[in-house]
């Protein structure tokens, strides 16, 4: 694996775009092909944005970036040029920067370093499923009074991805997410108990209960945002099933940027990055030890 993200990895985006216009897009496509596979959009402009505002906001801290969160290459190969990341906000670290000058002032010897992961990838990498199975469920199954299910209906879907795969966060971190719709449906469509299911048929993998949504069909695509974290390196290859795939974008202005940021690191003298020098994760034997050092950054992506 190279050090770093080559251009062709990623799809170059207009500046200012969101998951969901790429989404549209790529949804389009897929519809072409007639593929059903579930997949990645992963925005790497924001992890660019996070890694801005770690460096301005804790200038002496220097990140590690915990391989366990999110091991997919485009993250890794990323975080390799830049560094990584650590989550607060403005007060947050102005307590921390404030205890560190008491503590540790600069110049005892000490060197700070900071391990999470999160704060990276959790809302770059939306997941994409599709609906592979569904069943109508008699609402008295539910406990529904009549006045309130009348002319409603309860529907069971399975989709193509589950807690053996990508959102085994269900599981292991006690998260619930929300499937949504990639448009927002008509106001006047009549709403229905939903509740989501993986492929598996195991009673253990179930995503979604309770939800009020439009009845789906077979086919249809939804979305789970926020699924940065823990989601990828959950997913395996279950049944024979290969590792969901990843779509990494982002814009030109961001991509500029981090080639400002890596091409001043490779003019460092070899002397001077070893002592400045910390590697990314502790045991991280991917990729070689690597400095950042701020340079100029586009305000447009601060």
């Amino acid at each position: 694996m190279t050090r770093y993200l080559d251009e062709s990895d990623v799809m170059m985006v207009e500046e200012g775009f969101t998951t969901r216009d790429l989404l549209e897009s790529l949804l389009l496509k897929v519809a072409q092909t007639g593929s059903r596979e579930a997949f990645f959009v992963a925005n790497l402009e924001d992890v660019v944005k996070k890694h801005v505002r770690l460096l301005k906001a804790l200038p002496r801290v220097k990140p590690l970036y915990p391989l366990k969160c999110n091991s997919s290459r485009g993250v890794v190969q990323m975080l390799a040029g830049l560094g990584a990341g650590f989550s607060c906000t403005n007060k947050t670290a102005a307590v921390i920067n404030s205890a560190l000058d008491l503590y540790f002032p600069e110049g005892c010897g000490v060197e700070i370093l900071a391990e999470l992961g999160r704060y990276y990838v959790h809302s770059a990498f939306t997941l994409v499923v599709n609906v592979i199975a569904k069943k109508e469920v008699p609402l008295d199954q539910l406990g529904s009074d009549e006045e309130d299910a009348e002319g409603k209906k309860s529907f069971v879907y399975h989709i193509n991805d589950g807690v053996y795969g990508s959102l085994g966060s269900v599981i292991f971190s006690n998260i619930c997410p929300v499937p949504i719709l990639p448009k927002k449906p008509p106001p006047d469509l009549p709403l229905h108990n939903s509740s989501f299911w993986g492929p598996t048929g195991d009673e253990l993998d179930r995503i979604a209960d309770g939800l009020e949504l439009p009845e789906l069909q077979v086919g249809d695509w939804l979305i789970f945002e926020n699924m940065g974290a823990h989601s990828v390196l959950a997913s395996s290859s279950f049944q024979g099933s290969p590792p969901t795939p990843i779509h990494y974008a982002m814009s030109r202005v961001a991509w500029e940027a981090v080639q400002l940021l890596q091409g001043k690191s490779l003019y460092l003298e070899e002397e001077d990055r070893e002592s400045t020098c910390a590697p990314l994760s502790c045991g991280w034997e991917i990729t070689d030890t690597l400095c950042v050092v701020p340079v100029f950054t586009p305000a447009s992506i601060m």
